[in-house]
């Protein structure tokens, strides 16, 4: 019997301004949450625009915005392989923004799932469109694999000293200077609703209660696939091998602000460094891939990131990287350390029998 995450616990990442057999490629679809959408506004905004030669055919408002959202599901949808639709629930409201910062948007998995039948690892949670893909069934029929929200007062110009949303999807046109390219910011997001986060709570250290509990006494926690790669050098374990039995850690609060020792323990990520980090290898330490742990935390960005520290833009860093429309660099090996079949035709191959220079990786 599989075990899914309590509703109550649900996990988003935001971003902020200032190997299994192949299935064929996905098919990610996303759908406007009317519930907490208002009619007319968000993807349903019929405001008259004039569509972008090349960039968005939409003639209104809204159907601009769901072109975006769209557009960013389908690449993903190329790079990943599942035969269980994925399903996005999506809706543009209003967000923290102020003059000087705001929050762009959030995303993250509609559930997590453990001990599902194809399950790579006994007693560990996948996000559910992971879990999905692995075992081949949809373990929450009926529901998104995805919840995503986008502030829709970017438009207003009230955020951002007057920065409004691009909905252009051309990376080749440019970004004017007053604008904020919205394809780059759901295409991250969407990564983060894919799977490239942790569920582990990084206020105690308490992994995922299967019960609905809290820790202790009553608490079965189990890891997500996530723990198993965050290593702390430091400690020179992986947070699933410092927090066996699941329950409050002062050592995993610790080490996810423990930079520059945190690092990803993937084999695939740090085997392709050399291809998309720059010469130097900024970004990494002891030979791994550092990921981000500033301390003090930061809710909705540590450990679910790439460090700042990379000279080279990644798709996700814990900021918006204009110049990034489709790009998955280090993010589609790092899917392939957690389980996702991918498609890598565009992914330059390493070879097998170079040593890795992670001398952290775990199996």
């Amino acid at each position: 019997m599989n075990s899914a995450v309590p509703k109550m616990r649900w996990f988003a990442s935001a971003l902020l301004l200032g190997a299994s057999s192949a299935f064929g490629a996905a098919t990610i679809t996303v759908t406007i949450d009317t519930l907490n959408e208002p009619p007319l506004t968000g993807f349903t905004d019929p405001t008259p625009v004039a569509p972008i030669a090349g960039g968005n055919p939409g003639v209104t408002l809204g159907a601009q915005r769901l072109y975006v959202f769209q557009t960013a599901a389908n690449q993903w949808a190329k790079l990943l392989n599942s035969s269980v639709a994925i399903l996005v629930s999506a809706k543009m409201t209003a967000l923290t923004c102020s003059g000087s910062s705001a929050v762009l948007g959030q995303a993250g998995p509609d559930n997590a799932f453990a001990n599902f039948p194809n399950a790579p690892k006994t007693n560990v949670f996948y996000a559910i469109a992971l879990a999905d893909s692995l075992s081949g069934t949809a373990n929450d029929p009926g529901n998104p694999q995805i919840d995503a929200t986008f502030n829709v007062d970017i438009d207003t110009g009230t955020c951002l000293t007057g920065s409004t949303w691009s909905y252009d999807t051309n990376a080749s046109h440019g970004v004017p200077s007053n604008k904020i390219p919205l394809l780059p910011v759901v295409f991250h997001e969407l990564g983060h609703g894919l799977g490239f986060i942790t569920f582990t709570d990084l206020s105690t250290g308490e992994f995922i209660p299967t019960n609905g509990a809290t820790d202790p006494p009553s608490c079965p926690c189990f890891p997500d696939i996530w723990d198993f790669y965050l290593f702390d050098q430091a400690q020179n374990k992986s947070w699933a091998a410092i927090n066996p039995t699941g329950h409050n850690s002062s050592a995993i609060v610790n080490s996810s602000k423990n930079d520059p020792d945190l690092v990803w323990a993937g084999k695939h990520v740090n085997r392709l460094q050399r291809v998309f980090l720059d010469q130097a290898l900024s970004g990494t330490h002891n030979g791994c891939m550092r990921m981000y742990a500033p301390n003090p935390q930061e809710p909705g960005s540590s450990v679910s990131h790439w460090t700042k520290a990379s000279l080279h833009a990644l798709l996700m860093q814990p900021y918006l990287n204009e110049t990034i429309f489709n790009m998955v660099d280090l993010t589609l090996p790092a899917f392939q350390d957690i389980g996702w079949s991918t498609n890598v035709e565009d992914l330059l191959f390493y070879d097998g029998f170079d040593k890795n220079p992670c001398p952290s990786v775990q199996p």
